[in-house]
């Protein structure tokens, strides 16, 4: 994370983030994200080491889910070119389709008289494998509210 990012998080004045900052210089490790500085706890240091993960979970998140909401770049997780369909203005992020770890298109849901319909627009068109882990994480979505679920997955291409 940075500076930003935790005031963009934490909404306090940079100036207060910065003295925090400094006040825990030592336990902070500057890394390189995107070629640009970033800080991490030394306390983790050893995640360096780590291979990344084969393969993220294809997930639904909610509207204002941290994995967004805590950093003021969001351009390693969302391509550039759709930032403003997950985040229009005035501090409202849409609920995003998760894949591979990056936001891979937009979600709602509108509970119906005998089901919860999820209606899932993709940017790009998804592959048959990950269409079925939407289906998957639609039917837990079903399961947690207790009630049967219906997924409509289209984007504006299908059209």
């Amino acid at each position: 994370a940075t500076p930003e990012d935790m005031a963009t998080w934490c909404g306090l004045p940079m100036s207060q983030i910065r003295t925090a900052w400094r006040n825990h210089a030592d336990q902070l490790l500057e890394v390189r994200v995107a070629n640009e500085p970033a800080w991490m706890l030394k306390a983790h240091a050893s995640w360096l080491d780590e291979s990344p993960a084969i393969s993220s979970p294809t997930r639904l998140l909610p509207a204002f889910d941290l994995y967004l909401l805590g950093y003021k770049k969001r351009d390693l997780i969302l391509p550039a070119h759709y930032a403003r369909r997950i985040n229009a203005g005035g501090g409202v992020l849409r609920p995003v389709l998760l894949v591979e770890g990056r936001v891979a298109g937009t979600w709602k849901s509108a509970r119906k008289k005998d089901h919860l319909e999820v209606t899932v627009e993709p940017f790009d068109p998804l592959t048959p494998q990950v269409r079925q882990e939407v289906e998957v994480e639609v039917a837990d979505l079903a399961r947690f509210l207790g009630m049967p679920a219906v997924a409509k997955i289209y984007s504006r291409i299908d059209e």
